[in-house]
Parts: C-alpha cells; structure tokens; sequence
C-alpha cells in the first residue's frame, strides 16, 4: 500500500513516520520544507513538499499513486481556519478528486458534541467538528480517530477504544496515537467510523481485532 502522511513533521506524525518506515508499505511524508524535515531515512519513506494552503488540485497532484491518507496535521492554535479547518476539508477534497481509496482523520474527543466543548478551545473544536462532518458526508472510506487529552510521555500503552459518548479514560500518548494510526489504516474491516481512543487494557492488535469480527 502507498500511504501519504499529511503533517508528518507533526507531534504525532514523527512518530507515526517511524512506525510505519517498518512496514511493508511505501510511505510518502508531506512536509513544508523537505530540507530540514526529512527525519527518518528508510528507503520506503519518500519525502515531498506538501502546504494546507494549496488549492484542493495541487493537494491532488501530491496524493497521485496513493492508495491511502492518513490527516496528522494542526496548528497548535495558530491558523486554526487555514489549516485545521479549510486544510483539512480541502485534503478531503484531493482524495475525492484521484480516488484515494482510504482516509483516517486524527479529530479530538467530543468533536460532535458541542455541550462538551472547552470555552478556552472552542474555535479549535468547530474546526474538528466541520472537517469531520465533510469527511462524513463522502464516498471515502474513512476512519475518525478521536484521541483523549493527549500526553508526550515516550511510551506506547495499552488503549480503549469506544464509540464517541460512551466513557473513556483521560489521556493517551502520542506515540500511542501514532502506533494506533499505523495500524488502523491497515485495516480495511473497520470503515466509515468514527473511535474514540483513550488508554486502557488492551493491546492495540487485541483493541482493532473485535471490531473486524464486528463485535
């Protein structure tokens, strides 16, 4: 499988770039400056520059050949509609526009549900909740992956995963969230979904294996 990693420079695509470099999949990582963040070097993970504030046709031409889109991208609060509303939306668009075959979107717990929104972070999350209601209303085959409160504790733990309101744990590292996405887009049974992860007692293979058999 060709995977494309939007925001592989990222907190959370760092870590998702390395865990994929072991697989047996091509990986292409779109950064803003392929000079200074080109940080894993295996020989099947390419570099190439990539911008959320390309125009949808431009996003497309960078997604030709892959098969899938993994969305890792944020602003950490500093252009919050260029580009973890309007960027997001427009990849969503690019993967409509050369077929992409699957999507998995990194949102935020509670996206959905307004009642539950931070009054300090609202702006972020009517960004999270509109880019997940586009991803929604395609074709695609697409996963919502909603993390918890997200910790930099350089650990991979067990996870939960539920449906968004049912309960959860509080927090969940990144590098959790990283592994989790690597093999999530890997895993063609779980579709059109949206998950809310958190950490928990399972591993992450036992975690996605009952939603296969459709449990």
């Amino acid at each position: 499988m060709n995977i494309f990693v939007v925001g592989a420079n990222g907190q959370i695509g760092r870590h998702l770039i390395k865990d994929l470099a072991s697989t047996k999949h091509q990986i292409t990582a779109g950064v803003r400056n392929v000079a200074t963040q080109s940080i894993v070097k295996e020989e099947n993970v390419s570099y190439v520059p990539f911008n959320l504030t390309w125009t949808p046709e431009e996003m497309a031409e960078a997604f030709k050949g892959s098969d899938a889109v993994i969305f890792t991208a944020g602003s950490q609060g500093k252009n919050l509609l260029q580009v973890d509303l309007d960027g997001a939306i427009k990849t969503i668009i690019a993967a409509n526009i050369v077929n992409i075959s699957r999507y998995v979107m990194v949102s935020a717990v509670f996206a959905e549900d307004r009642t539950k929104w931070p009054e300090s972070m609202t702006d972020y999350y009517i960004t999270k909740h509109y880019a997940d209601e586009w991803l929604k209303r395609t074709d695609l085959d697409y996963v919502i992956l909603q993390p918890v409160t997200l910790t930099n504790d350089e650990k991979i733990t067990p996870i939960q995963l539920t449906k968004p309101g049912e309960p959860a744990s509080k927090t969940i590292t990144r590098q959790t969230v990283a592994a989790v996405l690597a093999k999530l887009v890997d895993t063609p049974e779980i579709s059109r979904t949206t998950l809310v992860l958190s950490e928990g007692s399972e591993e992450i293979a036992e975690a996605l294996t009952p939603k296969v058999k459709g449990e």
